[in-house]
């Protein structure tokens, strides 16, 4: 019986050597043992795929540099990437060289954005794996509390813009004009109405020492697309106040909008627990908390 059986494995493997689409590099017990398919010489090019990668296969992230990465190849002398946002761009992208097993996407990801990548490996005799299947991964949708352009994300439309709050506070206390009793103009309340009402603001008061003009002139976080929040605004942004943070919670923590009432009255914010929404002269001292819009 023994010997039955050590003949019929050494007549599989003879077959499997004389056998003219033989491949080594897929043989355990060859010298030459890749552990991954090496191209031969004239062969077609043939996808194969591995495990152990990162982000894994599907994956939904949140990493906008992701770094890609793959397990060390046995016999592995460097590595090929390309990545692409499509699968039909994939072929012409470019070629990106690696020595370890590991790439990190250097241009900046957005939101829903959907990565598309494979590898090719190299041996040190320049023999190749030829292109692996195509792996994918995708950036996952923005949530309220996301730390995101310049600050903390307060409010989502559903529809693809959103709110994004400053971490602190521009100031403890000032004007909401600049000690002029005018009619601005900036009477709009409503959500996605505080960037203009800043800039009509800033174009009626001028140059100061103000509310609209402390956000407008504001450069955080590589950010300059800062404004004081409209009345609505201000009260999606009171009501993630503790998601946010910094906020006083007291009688004292009053927060100007960028909604004006009248020719010597804007809105502004009491944020405490139950909040009110109040308006007040323009020459009160009040905080001021910027915020920018952003698209998803």
């Amino acid at each position: 019986m023994k010997v039955v059986k050590y003949f019929f494995v050494v007549m599989l493997f003879s077959i499997l050597i004389s056998c003219p689409n033989y491949n080594s590099s897929l043989d355990p017990e060859a010298e030459d043992y890749q552990g991954w398919p090496l191209l031969g010489e004239g062969e077609e090019e043939v996808l194969w795929t591995l495990s152990g990668i990162s982000p894994e296969n599907s994956d939904v992230i949140y990493d906008f540099t992701p770094l890609l990465d793959w397990p060390d190849m046995i016999n592995a002398d460097r590595y090929e990437i390309q990545w692409a946002f499509s699968t039909s761009d994939l072929p012409s992208s470019t070629i990106y060289y690696v020595m370890d097993s590991e790439y990190q996407i250097l241009t900046e990801l957005s939101w829903r954005n959907e990565i598309f990548w494979r590898i090719k490996i190299i041996n040190i005799t320049g023999e190749t794996s030829g292109w692996s299947v195509n792996f994918s991964f995708k950036e996952r949708e923005p949530v309220i509390g996301d730390i995101y352009g310049g600050g903390i994300v307060f409010y989502l439309d559903g529809f693809g813009t959103g709110l994004i709050a400053s971490e602190s506070d521009q100031s403890a206390g000032v004007d909401w004009s600049n000690g002029s009793y005018t009619t601005t103009g900036a009477t709009a309340t409503g959500i996605g109405s505080g960037s203009i009402n800043t800039s009509t603001i800033v174009l009626n008061q001028g140059d100061g020492i103000y509310a609209a003009k402390l956000c407008y002139d504001l450069v955080l976080n590589g950010y300059t697309d800062w404004f004081l929040p409209s009345v609505d605004e201000l009260w999606q942004m009171k009501e993630q106040r503790y998601i946010i943070g910094g906020f006083v919670n007291s009688f004292d923590g009053n927060y100007w909008s960028s909604s004006e009432r009248d020719s010597t009255g804007a809105s502004y914010y009491k944020f405490v627990d139950f909040g009110y929404q109040y308006f007040d002269t323009k020459t009160n001292n009040y905080r001021v908390r910027a915020i920018r819009a952003f698209y998803y």
